[in-house]
This record gives C-alpha cells, structure tokens and sequence, in this order.
C-alpha cells in the first residue's frame, strides 16, 4: 500500500507540474503517422484533379512537408505506428506506403527520390513479413469500418487492386437514420459517411456485376 501511494504521490506532483503559467494544461494530439498519410493521399488526388484551384500549391506543400514527416518517423522494422509512441502495424505501414506512392513524381523535386524510394520498398518488406492484406483482415475480423478505408486508400494510390477493397451497401444510406438499427450495416454507426463515400468510389472503380445490384447502386447515386 505504500509503494501505491507512493507512486500516485509522484503521478500527482508530475501531473501539477504540467500545467502552464495560467494553472491549467494545454492538450495537443501526438503527432500521428496515420492520419498525415491519410491526408497527403488525400491533398495529392485532390490537387492532382484540381490543379486549377487556387490551393493548389498550398496542397501540395502540405504534401511535402507531410512525406518528410513520413521519412522522418519511419521505424528501424520498416513500418510506422499510429503515432511516434506506438509500434509499427499494419495498416499505418499501408498508409504511410500509399502516401510514399501516390507522390512519387515530386520526391525528385522536392529532393528525396532515393530516400523515399528506400522507405517505400523497407515499408513493402514490412507488410509482406507480418502477411499483407490478409493480416489488416485479421486485425480488424469481420468489421469493415477500418480495413475497407485502408484498402480503399492503397486502391487509389495504385497499391492495391481494387477488387481487394470489399463492395460497401451505400444504398443503404437513403433510409430513415431510425432503421439504421435494423439493416445490419458492416460499419459501426458513425463511420456512416465512410461507408457512403467508400461504397460509392469503389462502385466507380470496380461496379458489381450483378446487374439488378448494380442498377440499385445507380439509383442510390
């Protein structure tokens, strides 16, 4: 009992001790290879399909400076982690991948081409060594609200063929949210938007074959 008191005593002072000069604390999310890949796949196809727009450029800096956050937290095994305090897995590792190849022809201009290329093929060893697209499976079991978006995400960047990435029921979405309970979607509740927007590019990239599916898919557009 004293060793526990003891250790909350010091978790207590290390805790006070954190405040500011206004005598509270100041949060900040962990800088997180996850979501930067995530974002430099998204800034790329978004500038890339709009080169036009006036952010364009601010887009692509972004990319820039989200690749070199990449290169710059890649682990010694190859893979990344959620964020610069968690082990490499999986799914970080397919992103962070998608993100390296969905840029390739700026990493000459922005100076990196040999490095991000390295970085690109130790993360391929990574991913083949802990068992691919069949391990991201396995990580997440039957729910499809992570594995489909990841897949999705290497699907565009050219990583992955989109027939890996599973058809999501976006038709769905067009009835009452209250029935929403009833219908048994593949995703938890509020990645509903997700299931929407991934059921719908997938459906452009690879439509069922099914005819009447497909022309339900159509309508619900």
């Amino acid at each position: 009992m004293a060793r526990v008191r003891t250790a909350w005593t010091r978790v207590c002072q290390r805790l006070l001790a954190e405040r500011n000069e206004r005598g509270h604390w100041t949060g900040e999310l962990c800088s997180s290879a996850l979501s930067t890949a995530t974002a430099v796949v998204a800034l790329e196809l978004a500038q890339r399909n709009g080169p036009e727009d006036p952010a364009a450029d601010t887009w692509r800096e972004l990319c820039r400076k989200g690749i070199r956050y990449l290169l710059e937290a890649q682990r010694d095994d190859g893979g990344w982690g959620d964020t610069d305090r968690s082990y490499s897995n999986v799914a970080t590792t397919m992103l962070a991948e998608a993100a390296l190849v969905v840029t390739r022809d700026w990493h000459a201009t922005w100076g990196w081409q040999d490095r991000a290329e390295n970085a690109r093929l130790e993360a391929r060893r990574y991913i083949d060594h802990v068992g691919g697209i069949a391990a991201l499976r396995r990580r997440y079991g039957r729910d499809k609200t992570f594995a489909v978006p990841i897949l999705a995400c290497a699907a565009l960047a050219g990583v992955v063929d989109w027939k890996e990435v599973a058809p999501l029921p976006f038709e769905l979405a067009v009835f009452p949210q209250s029935w929403y309970r009833f219908l048994r979607l593949p995703v938890v509740s509020y990645a509903i938007p997700a299931l929407v927007a991934i059921g719908q590019v997938r459906y452009h990239f690879r439509p069922p074959r099914n005819p009447a599916l497909r022309a339900i898919r159509r309508l619900a557009l």
